[in-house]
C-alpha cells in the first residue's frame, strides 16, 4: 500500500503538465528546467497574462500588459543574442504540450505550430539545438513521437513544431 503504479504516476506528470503555467513548465525540474533571465521571465509573463514580478523597472514600464489575459500571438522584437529563439523555443514546446488544442482537430488530424525565422539555417537551429535540446534533456522526453527532424518536432499528442524561413 502507499505504492503507486505506473498508469497513476503518469496519469499525475500528465494532469501536472496540464496544469503548470508557462513559467513553471519552463523553469521546473519536473519540466524544461531552464534558467530565465528577469527580464525573459517578464516578457513571458506579459504574453500569458500573468503577474510580472521582480522584473527591472525599464522592462515592466514597458511591456504593455494586461493581468489575466493570455495573449494570441507573440512576435519578439530584440537585439542579437538576446534570446528570441531561446523563448520562442519555450512557447513552442508548451504550446505543443497542451491538450486544450484536441477540441479543434479532428481524430488524427495534426496540430502545427509554426516558429518563423530569416534564413533557413536558423529555423533548423531552432529546432536541432534548441526545442530539442530543451525537451530531449528534460524529464518530458517521453512526449517526442518521433527523433527530431531538421526542422520538424512531433509529439505523441499529434501536435507539431515546424520552424521555417520566411523566404525561400
Amino acid at each position: 500500500k502507499g505504492v503507486k503504479n505506473h498508469s497513476t504516476i503518469l496519469r499525475e506528470q500528465k494532469e501536472a503538465l496540464q496544469n503548470a503555467d508557462i513559467i513553471t513548465f519552463a523553469t521546473s525540474p519536473e519540466f524544461l528546467n531552464l534558467k530565465l533571465h528577469p527580464a525573459q521571465e517578464a516578457i513571458l509573463r506579459s504574453l500569458y497574462g500573468l503577474p510580472i514580478k521582480k522584473a527591472p523597472v525599464s522592462i515592466s514600464d514597458s511591456i504593455f500588459h494586461e493581468y489575466g489575459i493570455e495573449k494570441t500571438e507573440g512576435i519578439f522584437v530584440l537585439g542579437a543574442r538576446s534570446g528570441k529563439s531561446f523563448m520562442a523555443s519555450i512557447v513552442a514546446l508548451y504550446e505543443a504540450t497542451r491538450e486544450k488544442w484536441r477540441k479543434y482537430l479532428r481524430p488524427g488530424e495534426t496540430g502545427y505550430i509554426v516558429l518563423v525565422a530569416t534564413r533557413l539555417e536558423q529555423a533548423k537551429s531552432i529546432i536541432q539545438k534548441s526545442c530539442s535540446d530543451m525537451i530531449i534533456n528534460s524529464k518530458l522526453h517521453y512526449l517526442l513521437a518521433s527523433n527530431p527532424k531538421q526542422c520538424e518536432l512531433e509529439f505523441i499528442n499529434g501536435m507539431k513544431i515546424l520552424s521555417l524561413p520566411c523566404s525561400s
